[in-house]
């Protein structure tokens, strides 16, 4: 290591630097603080031993223009001195120095001290380079979160399918760069819509992974893995699985992972277009929100259990009749579960006063209400879930 001496009394530069050299450390001296500081300036110095009075730059000046360097790692400076009196030893600290030898010093407790000083710039320059490995670790994780976000985002919809008579509204927000809910909707056949919201249990890339692998599979078309439909006598002919039949299928391909206790939500529904009759499954998510055209409103409650917790789990496909004018709304637990600094939930009541009087507003303004209704209830208080919500409208 090298080690900058600092001392304009020739005789105790030469034995300060004899003793240091003999212990196997490079040594470089300076005549008073000026030039130490031009040296310390030119060079990569992490040890300085430094006189307190000096002409030109004095020692506790010295540690002060250290300090005020843009060095790239931690400078251990020792002061060499004289005074005794606490209120100096004081200061000196206060300005930068990390230690101080009374003169007369000892040899031993040179020595001493300036080990101590190099166990301490060592173990600052490991800290420094862990430091470093982990910011690049983390900027490389930061690259792979955005690009999983990317792909994860990739999936979802990017503009509602054009169904005359349906209109479609939504928003999605994941509290982390990745997030476990996913949604969609597609027509197909001419004759149906159909519709989902699922909600992976926990959150970031865990959740995101599984969430990615229902994004892929909750598709309408068996040519591309998809299990919402069956291949029909002709090419583009697809026979729509009943929502039934899709929740018990999702349930023998994922079960829950004991070891991570890994499961998922589900709202799936069709919509048969000609006789406005909607087929839903719920599978331990959030009850359907109705906005009738008169104005009224109710949830639709279904019991069922999440997807993969239960071998066999019974679940129940209701019909429900709709009509010109009516809305509904699919949403994750993130909306009714968001808090405000009274830690008291959005819940259910929230989202129903949101959809109050908005009959005759469009689909994609009530869902925009909505929001907004949860953000202002949550008085900027960051969200800790994902939150999705889909609306769709039977606007004739």
């Amino acid at each position: 290591m090298r080690i900058l001496v600092a001392e304009d009394n020739k005789d105790s530069q030469n034995l300060i630097k004899l003793h240091l050299e003999k212990e196997g450390y490079e040594v470089i001296t300076a005549d008073d603080g000026q030039e130490a500081l031009e040296i310390f300036q030119r060079g990569d110095f992490r040890l300085i031993v430094t006189d307190w009075i000096m002409p030109k730059m004095g020692g506790v000046e010295l540690c002060q223009k250290i300090r005020e360097s843009s060095s790239d790692g931690y400078v251990y400076v020792i002061l060499l001195t004289a005074k005794e009196e606490k209120k100096d030893l004081v200061q000196a600290m206060a300005q930068g120095a990390d230690d101080y030898i009374t003169k007369p010093y000892d040899r031993g407790e040179l020595i001493a001290r300036i080990r101590a000083g190099q166990r301490i710039v060592m173990l600052e320059q490991e800290l420094s380079n862990k430091n470093r490995e982990l910011a690049t670790t983390n900027e490389r994780m930061e690259k792979d979160l955005i690009a999983a976000r990317e792909l994860q985002q990739s999936f979802l919809p990017k503009k509602a399918p054009s169904v005359p008579g349906v209109s479609f509204s939504w928003f999605y927000e994941p509290c982390e760069r990745v997030g476990g809910d996913t949604f969609s909707f597609f027509s197909i056949n001419e004759e149906h819509v159909l519709f989902y919201v699922a909600d992976v249990s926990g959150h970031g890339v865990p959740a995101a992974m599984l969430s990615v692998t229902l994004s892929r599979i909750m598709h309408p078309d068996p040519r591309l893995g998809g299990i919402l439909a069956e291949q029909g006598k002709t090419q583009n002919a697809y026979q729509v699985l009943p929502p039934v039949k899709v929740a018990e299928l999702l349930n023998r391909r994922f079960p829950m992972d004991s070891d991570v206790g890994q499961y998922f939500t589900l709202l799936y529904g069709t919509l048969h277009l000609p006789s406005q009759v909607l087929k839903v499954v719920q599978a331990g998510h959030p009850y359907l929100l109705f906005l009738e055209k008169n104005g009224e409103t109710h949830f639709h409650v279904t019991p069922g259990f999440p997807i993969g917790m239960f071998d066999e789990p019974n679940y129940k496909e209701e019909t429900i009749q709709l009509s010109e004018g009516d809305s509904f709304f699919l949403y994750s637990d993130g909306v009714i579960d968001a808090e405000n600094h009274d830690a008291l939930a959005f819940g259910n009541e929230g989202l129903a006063k949101a959809v109050e009087n908005q009959q005759d507003k469009s689909i994609t303004e009530t869902t925009e209400k909505i929001l907004k209704s949860v953000l202002n209830f949550c008085e900027e208080k960051p969200i800790d879930d994902d939150m999705t919500l889909v609306g769709i409208s039977i606007c004739g």
